[in-house]
């Protein structure tokens, strides 16, 4: 047989047969969600209610731990700055295991309930500036005290040399 009558044929077999229509099924009613109120007048939370909550915080779990994270670096560099002991250690400002914890949990449902995004480019803007931020800070201050100590110490070399000169001339 011929290719072309064969599709011919094809042709005006399915030409004749109806035209079929589709209608969408209705949703299933597990679907929607309606609060059930218990006999002593609470509202029955469904397992799923709790699932998606809880997966919701799992979620926001990773951007909360990057800013508690960016937090532990930023606050206690900003805090041994700007301490008027220079000695202390940035270790004694930070947060234990048990404070992350807290803290990770308390950004993650303020992330959850804010729907508050941070986009890849903010998240590596803010982490570059939380890093190196206290770093040009204490350079810069470090670089201030140098020069103010030189400048006592070119002070009491003055001093020291006017005192010295004053001697030599009431010897004369």
């Amino acid at each position: 047989m011929d290719p072309k009558n064969e599709i011919e044929q094809i042709y005006e077999e399915t030409r004749a047969l109806p035209i079929q229509t589709y209608e969408t099924p209705p949703p299933p009613p597990e679907d929607v969600f309606e609060p059930e109120t218990l006999p002593d007048g609470s509202e029955y939370i469904s397992d799923k209610k709790v699932k998606s909550e809880m997966n919701a915080l799992k979620l926001n779990e990773p951007l909360a731990n990057l800013l508690v994270t960016l937090l532990n670096i930023v606050l206690p560099a900003i805090a041994c700055n700007f301490s008027p002991e220079k000695s202390e250690d940035k270790q004694d400002f930070k947060m234990d295991s048990d404070e992350e914890e807290a803290m990770t949990f308390a950004l993650s449902n303020y992330i959850k309930e804010t729907d508050f995004n941070l986009s890849p480019a903010g998240a590596l803007i803010g982490t570059a500036l939380s890093i190196y931020a206290p770093k040009f800070i204490y350079v810069f201050y470090t670089k201030k005290q140098q020069h103010t100590d030189a400048m006592m110490a070119m002070q009491k070399q003055i001093e020291l040399l006017t005192q010295q000169n004053e001697m030599l001339r009431a010897k004369k």
